[in-house]
């Protein structure tokens, strides 16, 4: 997994301040899952009465997946309760690390003009698709009524 800082105060286009290499999640080992299949992360900072919370959220959609990111039992359709817990883990070391080394998780909102700092999140026990993970066709076959 790989993690970009950014300057926000730097013009556009930006260019990474840093560029870490933060391991594998080990997501892909096994049969693999679709391309388009995902686990969503998602997150938040302190939610405000009177603005709207949107600007205050943010997503990280982990994928590919392996057959070891789901259930063996059944419904085998869920992602494995492990797998969720090591995702929620990861997110916390990634504040606790962030903030130790002084460049805060934020969620940035062009909107509000502000960054707001990430104080919690959660990750559902549903996959996500990410169409615009998809492999390009290299074929296709057609058929016709005669």
């Amino acid at each position: 997994m790989t993690v970009r800082y950014y300057d926000q105060a730097d013009p556009t286009p930006q260019v990474p301040l840093r560029i870490s290499e933060i391991g594998d999640v080990t997501t892909t080992s096994g049969e693999g899952l679709p391309d388009e299949v995902a686990l969503c992360l998602s997150f938040h900072a302190n939610l405000v009465s009177g603005q709207p919370p949107a600007r205050r959220r943010g997503r990280i959609y982990i994928g590919p997946l392996g057959a070891n990111a789901r259930t063996s039992g059944a419904p085998n359709n869920r992602p494995d309760s492990a797998f969720i817990g090591r995702l929620a883990a990861a997110a916390t070391d990634l504040v606790d690390g962030a903030n130790a080394a002084s460049v805060p998780w934020v969620v940035h909102s062009e909107a509000a003009g502000d960054d707001f700092f990430v104080i919690a999140g959660w990750v559902d026990n549903a996959f996500d698709t990410q169409r615009r993970r998809g492999v390009a066709a290299t074929s296709r076959t057609t058929w016709q009524l005669t």
